[in-house]
């Protein structure tokens, strides 16, 4: 209703919230400020949730829709095909969240240096003891730091990495411009990143997929870490988004458009996600075994999107792309 500015589903959670906690926390969110609203969302420094990026089969799939084998992680077929003899780097990574992104790059052994920043200290905190743990923390320089103000400088870095934070940023165009800045001539921007519907506004062919899906999964299957059992996939009102986290996909609609005014991919792959991300949300803990009917049921779901996105009825809301500056002369490609 109004749009999706409220629906059912915020009554019914609002019900339940206030049963479990009582009207003030409720309260505490709508009168905090926008900036304040994420920075409570991202204040933890854990992901206690149940997401379809927790499935081990997933990331096979993802493997083989980018790398073309399933064995492969993202940070290798990066360094295998577009920094390969390349040692010596210094690498910024942007919004490194609890820094397991940053300590694989770190791990891989071509950076010499590698600068990440997060706008939560709790997650800068949780990053620093992961690069510790993963023992290399003499090459990951963490802080804390907001990527509208945080100091960058000119042609400081080698290799720019964007992993799930840039649709979390306002403001894309003057972004990216200062992401082309900060890279030396030979730099690249490396991508990776959910670029569907604005505030997850999912189209009606996700959301009638997705709950075709979801209705030929047993009830075992789909029944969520609190007890309830998912019946039906929505979109998320945009009054819940503010309230939760005003960052969350703010402006990722327009995220590819924005990459391309001031770089030029060399190189993209979606990674799916149109249906499989709002099929699995709440439910994804059920399918992380590898027994038969599990592996059976996520291939019905794997199959499922596949056959729309060949179809061009979705598109990819995850790509990773592989990109350079524009500068003066050159033509933007044109990627098909």
């Amino acid at each position: 209703m109004f749009g999706n500015l409220v629906n059912r589903h915020d009554f019914v959670r609002l019900a339940e919230k206030l049963a479990a906690d009582g009207i003030e926390p409720l309260v505490a969110r709508f009168v905090r400020s926008r900036g304040a609203r994420v920075r409570a969302a991202w204040a933890d420094g854990t992901d206690a949730t149940s997401q379809w990026w927790m499935i081990a089969a997933v990331h096979r799939r993802w493997a083989t829709m980018v790398c073309g084998q399933p064995d492969i992680d993202f940070p290798e077929w990066l360094r295998r095909r577009h920094l390969a003899g390349r040692t010596d780097l210094v690498g910024l990574s942007v919004g490194c969240g609890t820094g397991y992104r940053v300590a694989r790059w770190a791990a891989l052994g071509i950076f010499r240096r590698i600068d990440a920043f997060d706008l939560s200290p709790a997650r800068i905190a949780a990053a620093r003891a992961e690069v510790e743990r993963q023992g290399v923390g003499d090459r990951v320089a963490l802080r804390v730091g907001d990527m509208a103000t945080v100091a960058l400088p000119d042609a400081g870095y080698d290799v720019v990495l964007g992993e799930q934070a840039l649709h979390h940023f306002t403001g894309l165009e003057n972004t990216f411009a200062r992401l082309a800045r900060t890279l030396r001539p030979d730099g690249i921007l490396y991508v990776d990143e959910f670029v569907g519907p604005t505030r997850h506004q999912w189209t009606a062919r996700q959301l009638a997929a997705a709950n075709d899906s979801l209705q030929q999964l047993p009830e075992a299957y789909r029944r969520m870490l609190d007890g309830r059992v998912k019946r039906i996939v929505m979109r998320p009102s945009i009054l819940r988004m503010l309230i939760t986290d005003p960052s969350e996909a703010v402006e990722s609609g327009r995220l590819q458009a924005a990459l391309r005014e001031h770089f030029e991919v060399i190189e993209q792959h979606g990674y799916g996600g149109a249906v499989l991300e709002p099929l699995l949300c709440g439910i994804a803990h059920h399918f992380c075994g590898d027994g038969p009917e599990t592996r059976s049921l996520l291939e019905r779901c794997f199959a499922a999107e596949d056959e729309l996105l060949a179809t061009g009825a979705v598109e990819h809301d995850f790509v990773v792309a592989v990109a350079r500056p524009l500068r003066h002369g050159r033509t933007p490609a044109v990627l098909t």
